[in-house]
């Protein structure tokens, strides 16, 4: 089969990789967290005492943090994050036969228009693409599924070439200017963008049995003949924590043994408001991937005022950085197919259908959410583990 706009719309839809992993628990904290009394621990440096809240509690220091100044860190205003619903280790598994009734749901989406001689299959799934109608449609057994149709057959070639334009991006998880504009059968609000889209993405994930989509960024776009759609893109998240959206460099993310661990992100999905009707452009890049089981339920995870002493203590105290998000965020890792594992294994954006994977939270404070440069730092909810990412200081050394 010949794979052309799902495969156009990963290169597209994932330039800002997000980055997922799992770090088992050290034998100490698990230890630790067994007896109610004991919930904090000291770092190995000495540097930072570890102090656990229950997890119900996790935001009852978030407006004393984020009015903080470190020497290091300052926080920026109207910050936004959700209360989870429950924290732990957790198992999930990615679909393996999605597009068994791809044929039926293809032809019935498309109804009259529809050309059955157009249906492309091959061992991954099913790719539809009439050229003529300018309607495509790709339906894979791994759960990832894509729409593009009339005037957005070819919405990501006319975005990479300029023919549309980027007006503007906003970041849903801070405050935002309710701004309205015209699209092609009147005047919209990006709150009513946003409330449309979520309503169509409730409807794409709940038949699918896939996580939970909630909308992260919107951006506005200007046609040719001036009129404007916005594009809503959506994190995934399980019970409230929501998976990470961007990647470091995997090359240097190796165990204890110094083997490479074959990180997967959970893509961002995306869906295009052009009318106010339904969306004529949908995707959904990561597939579909399920809860299987919970290894491990937390009652108490690292507060953030620890986890932001933690960044400000490991941080260089000569560079100055901000907050501009603040969140908890689930990292997976591949469990399948380990043996001899190498750097051409590595792949964030693998999707094999039945591919297994597992999870841990940590806390995360990005510095700068630019596409394909962002900076930011993660601290293990449990053990208290710091990394920080740059992906200038990265193509830079």
């Amino acid at each position: 089969m010949k794979k052309r706009n799902y495969l156009k719309y990963l290169v597209f839809g994932i330039a800002a990789l997000s980055f997922v992993s799992c770090t088992k628990v050290p034998d100490e904290v698990n230890s630790q967290l067994k007896d109610k009394k004991k919930y904090s621990q000291t770092t190995e440096d000495g540097k930072v005492k570890l102090n656990y809240v229950e997890v119900n509690q996790v935001l009852d220091d978030f407006n004393k943090v984020t009015d903080s100044t470190y020497d290091n860190l300052t926080f920026s205003r109207d910050l936004i994050l959700k209360q989870p619903e429950e924290m732990g280790r957790y198992t999930f598994t990615q679909a393996s036969n999605f597009a068994q009734n791809a044929e039926a749901e293809i032809s019935s989406y498309f109804g009259e228009k529809y050309d059955g001689k157009k249906l492309l299959k091959d061992e991954t799934g099913y790719e539809y693409d009439d050229k003529e109608n300018k309607n495509y449609y790709a339906l894979l057994d791994n759960g990832f599924y894509s729409v593009f149709k009339n005037q957005y057959y070819d919405v990501l070639a006319d975005i990479d070439n300029g023919v549309i334009s980027l007006e503007k991006s906003i970041d849903l998880f801070r405050h935002y200017d309710d701004s309205s504009y015209e699209l092609e059968d009147g005047k919209m609000k990006i709150s009513e963008a946003i409330s449309q889209a979520d309503e169509y993405a409730k409807n794409l994930y709940k038949k699918s049995n896939d996580f939970v989509w909630k909308p992260s960024r919107i951006s506005v776009y200007q046609k040719k003949d001036k009129k404007y759609f916005f594009k809503l893109e959506f994190e995934k998240e399980y019970k409230n924590v929501a998976f990470t959206a961007v990647s470091p460099d995997l090359y240097n993310c190796k165990d204890e043994d110094n083997k490479y661990i074959p990180y997967t992100i959970v893509a961002k999905s995306s869906i295009y408001i052009t009318n106010k009707n339904e969306p004529e452009a949908y995707a959904n890049p990561s597939g579909v991937i399920s809860f299987d089981n919970a290894i491990e339920k937390y009652d108490k995870v690292i507060s953030l005022q620890t986890a932001a002493e933690v960044v400000s203590k490991e941080l260089a105290e000569y560079t100055k950085y901000n907050v501009v998000r603040i969140n908890i965020e689930n990292r997976l890792v591949r469990t399948n197919n380990l043996a001899n594992i190498n750097e051409e294994c590595l792949n964030p954006v693998d999707y094999t259908k039945g591919n297994t994977y597992e999870s841990q939270p940590y806390w995360v404070f990005y510095f700068d959410l630019t596409d394909g440069q962002e900076v930011y730092a993660m601290v293990n909810c449990i053990s208290g583990k710091f990394e920080f990412w740059d992906k200038a200081i990265k193509e830079n050394n």
